[in-house]
């Protein structure tokens, strides 16, 4: 994980503040209360959610009511933003949000889903994260400062072994807690016995009674079928009876209606004696010749009056004709005008074609022509500006070539980096220098003067004396030169890498980047425009013919309007021309002539059949319009003489089937007639089989409520012994759940997992601490992490205590296992966060911290982003980034240097 950036509004002490972190060393520097802490507590707020502050309110700006912190980081090759704020509401709730983006794109919103998210991608939750990688004020030397039991302890918490100590505790406790609860689910074996005993002798109680039931239940049923059938029966009795009745009413009824039937046909017969003088009359009107032959003398009058409109459409035929014979000559006139419109139409149409096969080509010309002339207008404009720019850049910058702009910044930039690496080595080699100066000046002093040394009290002769001294002059203006050489380089490379960073902010300057971005864009369009000449010089030739080819097609196009009335003029009486031939006039006027000859001969013919002439026939349709009406004002009377004849059959008809109805009667009413007796005797028999069904089901009764009390009490029982076994088998699995729960909690124990992490976790921290001390040129063997995490370290083949070993020894120890601990939580070491490392440091291992982080740490490759938070000044001669931070106001202001 490698953090961008960090943003905070109303965060602490920080109102709008906004830090760009880079791989490499970062150091944040300022005096105590200044904001440093509060930016990884935005870190840790931002990330997670979560403050050690107390509760969220508490990290708003005094005066606020909301705070937000934006985080940018990379991970995995992906980039990564959470946004997260806080609001405090009336009442002093706070109400959260959140939002994390995945290369700008939003993969989940809300406190809870950001915070999965966030732990999904890190594969580690918070707790492992902080305790892995910050190192908090005052901790920098704990896990090699601290007591043995105190150093395992902590060692334990950053691993995760204290939380499989916290829940083998809890196991422990949960298994005190089940075990005190066995007790309440104990049961007697011999009360248990004593309620199986007791059951059995229901049940059998049960089964006697039960056979008692199914003895009346079958008597019952017997019974039941008895009942049924002699019910049966006596229904049976009950239909006939009923028929009885019935029959001998209808007998009554159909005697009635038949008298009144004689009556009614009687009335009948007299009124169809006044009907004879109606039916004779419509009889004679009816077989009027006339009337009789009306279809006839109707078709005769039809075929009369289609022979005079035969006669007129004769005439008619004659007239078209002559109008046919005056469009054949219009036509045969207007011919010529024809044939040159559909010449000139037909020559039109083939410039057509080749002009749609010529049009993409003449489109393509005129906006490669378009594209050309735009393309050298825009080439005209860059090369102005580039002139104008030209003009105001020194020449050495306007004489580079634009393919070789990007080496030369990328050199220039590589000197740069170069100088400061070894401006950096040199002002590092200085504070060493002087410290060994300070130490032989120190020692000089101390033996002028002297017989003798003053360490090891051997006498010293004047000879001897003066030899040391001398040494000791050599040794000083050794390191004196070597000292200056060092300022002196420092200053050099700097003057140097200030030209050489003036001259890189000239390429880097907008004029500059515009004038070459114009220099290439030039490059990139003259062959282009030139491309484009070619094109445009090959295809004018073509362009031209088809210019051509267009303009003889819209001279034909005038030609052909000038004769499209005429052509128009033609087609229309040729049309007209052809609908006359196709009708055939003069075979219609033949056709015509015989159809007139065949109709008047028909009429003659049909005339003579009726022996009337055409004045009858023209007369006939008026006399049988007569004849019709007096026919209609009889139809009503002739429908009633219909209706009242037909009425004397039906009643004749229904007075037979009476008669036989009440024959059929007679015999069914004697056949029934000794019914009602045979039911009375019935009605005996059958209360009787009533009367021993009662008594049979009062028995059935008694006998299943019996059995029903002894269930009650069986079930009741077996109740209480289904409570007793669940009990049981309740107290068995406790049993068998408190020996799993032990063997899980032994496994936590110190002699289960925790052995096996401790183990584990030993070597790889021995390893990683043994590579990185190396690297840090601790002036010592071998260091060994324990299974207790016991530190040993060797010196010259021997084992020497922590305690011997000098502070800034220790100091690049403990940074070592810190680390090595992250690495092997982590795997892979990409961010370590030092918060004020030099808290309760001396001076001397301050100095070891820095050059720890200047010579060792600066190497990416143990740690790509270390982020270090301080107020001592001299850490920042080990930075990459500096940022100063100091507080105005009450707020904190960020500034990089």
């Amino acid at each position: 994980m490698i953090i961008d950036y960090l943003e905070l509004k109303n965060f602490l002490s920080h109102s709008d503040s906004r830090i760009e972190f880079s791989p490499g060393i970062n150091v944040i520097v300022g005096p105590n209360g200044a904001g440093k802490s509060s930016l990884m507590d935005g870190i840790r707020f931002a990330l997670h959610g979560i403050t050690d502050r107390g509760d969220l309110s508490d990290l708003v700006m005094h005066g606020k009511n909301d705070l937000s912190a934006r985080l940018g980081f990379r991970l995995n090759d992906r980039t990564y933003e959470i946004f997260r704020s806080v609001t405090v509401m009336k009442g002093g709730n706070t109400k959260s949000e959140a939002e994390i983006r995945t290369n700008g794109m939003t993969e989940a919103t809300g406190t809870k889903s950001v915070n999965s998210f966030v732990q999904k991608i890190m594969g580690i939750n918070s707790d492992t994260f902080y305790s892995s990688i910050f190192v908090r004020q005052g901790e920098i030397d704990q896990l090699v400062s601290q007591r043995p039991a105190d150093r395992k302890k902590l060692f334990s918490s950053i691993i995760g072994i204290d939380e499989l100590e916290r829940i083998s505790f809890l196991i422990k406790e949960m298994h005190s807690a089940i075990k005190g609860s066995q007790e309440k689910y104990f049961v007697d074996p011999e009360t248990l016995e004593s309620k199986i005993t007791e059951y059995s002798s229901m049940e059998e109680e049960k089964n006697e009674k039960t056979e008692s039931i199914k003895i009346y239940v079958k008597r019952r049923d017997e019974l039941s079928l008895q009942l049924k059938n002699a019910q049966k029966e006596k229904d049976d009795l009950n239909q006939k009876f009923f028929e009885y009745k019935s029959s001998r009413n209808s007998l009554d009824q159909k005697k009635k209606e038949s008298d009144a039937l004689k009556e009614e046909i009687e009335k009948l017969q007299r009124q169809e004696g006044s009907f004879f003088e109606i039916r004779e009359r419509y009889e004679r009107l009816a077989q009027d010749p006339l009337y009789t032959n009306r279809d006839v003398i109707r078709q005769i009058s039809m075929d009369l009056k289609i022979l005079e409109e035969k006669k007129e459409s004769m005439k008619n035929l004659a007239k078209r004709a002559h109008k046919a014979k005056e469009l054949k000559e219009e036509v045969e006139q207007l011919l010529p005008f024809h044939k040159e419109f559909v010449a000139l139409t037909e020559e039109k149409v083939r410039l057509e074609e080749y002009l749609a096969a010529r049009k993409k080509f003449s489109e393509d010309y005129r906006a490669q022509l378009r594209t050309l002339e735009r393309e050298m207008s825009i080439l005209e404009k860059i090369k102005t500006e580039r002139e104008n720019l030209q003009r105001s850049l020194p020449s050495d910058i306007v004489s580079i070539e634009v393919t070789k702009l990007q080496n030369i910044t990328d050199e220039l930039n590589g000197e740069i980096q170069e100088m400061k690496r070894e401006i950096g080595v040199n002002q590092g080699a200085i504070p060493a220098l002087e410290s060994r100066l300070k130490e032989i000046v120190e020692k000089e002093t101390m033996l002028k003067g002297r017989n003798s040394c003053p360490i090891c009290g051997t006498p010293l002769t004047p000879e001897h004396l003066s030899e040391v001294l001398h040494d000791y002059d050599l040794e000083i203006s050794k390191y004196e030169n070597e000292k200056k050489r060092c300022i002196g380089r420092a200053s050099e490379l700097q003057m140097k890498m200030k030209v050489v960073s003036e001259k890189l902010s000239i390429l880097n300057s907008q004029n500059v980047k515009r004038y070459f971005k114009l220099a290439s864009e030039i490059l990139e369009k003259e062959p282009l425009i030139q491309e484009l000449r070619n094109t445009v010089e090959k295809q004018r030739f073509l362009y031209d013919e088809y210019e051509k080819y267009e303009k003889l097609h819209q001279d034909l196009q005038g030609k052909i309007q000038s004769l499209g009335e005429k052509d128009d003029e033609y087609r229309s009486r040729k049309f007209m021309y052809e609908e006359y031939e196709k009708q055939d006039l003069e075979n219609e006027l033949k056709k015509m002539d015989s159809t007139i000859e065949e109709l008047e001969s028909a009429c003659r013919k049909s005339m003579d059949e009726l022996k009337m002439d055409e004045k009858t026939i023209k007369d006939a349709p008026a006399r049988i319009a007569e004849i019709l009406k007096n026919l209609k004002e009889l139809e009503p009377r002739m429908e009633k003489i219909a209706e009242v004849e037909k009425d004397i059959s039906t009643v004749r008809a229904k007075i037979a089937m009476l008669d036989s109805e009440v024959e059929s009667l007679k015999n069914k009413v004697e056949a029934l007639k000794d019914i009602p007796d045979k039911i009375d005797a019935f009605q005996k028999e059958l209360e009787e089989l009533q009367e021993r069904e009662r008594e049979n089901s009062s028995e059935l009764q008694k006998a299943e409520l019996m059995v029903e009390t002894v269930q009650n009490s069986m079930v009741k029982l077996r109740s209480e012994i289904d409570l007793l076994n669940e009990r049981q088998d309740r107290h068995k699995k406790i049993e068998n759940a408190l020996k799993k729960l032990w063997n899980i909690k032994r496994s936590f124990d110190k002699d289960g997992i925790q052995s096996y992490i401790r183990r584990e976790s030993s070597e790889a921290i021995t390893e990683k601490t043994r590579r990185l001390a190396s690297e840090f040129g601790l002036d010592i063997d071998d260091v060994r992490i324990s299974e207790d995490f016991d530190v040993d370290v060797s010196v010259e083949g021997n084992v020497r205590s922590l305690s011997s070993l000098s502070g800034g020894e220790k100091t690049a120890l403990a940074i070592a296992l810190r680390l090595a601990v992250a690495d092997y939580i982590l795997s892979r070491i990409s961010l370590f966060v030092l918060d004020e490392p030099t808290t309760f440091l001396d001076e001397d291992r301050r100095g070891q911290l820095k050059n720890i982080l200047q010579n060792s740490l600066r190497d990416i490759s143990i740690v790509p982003q270390l982020i270090v938070i301080t107020h001592h000044q001299e850490l920042t001669k080990a930075a990459d980034t500096i940022f100063s931070i100091r507080k105005s106001h009450g707020v904190s202001i960020i500034e990089a240097s």
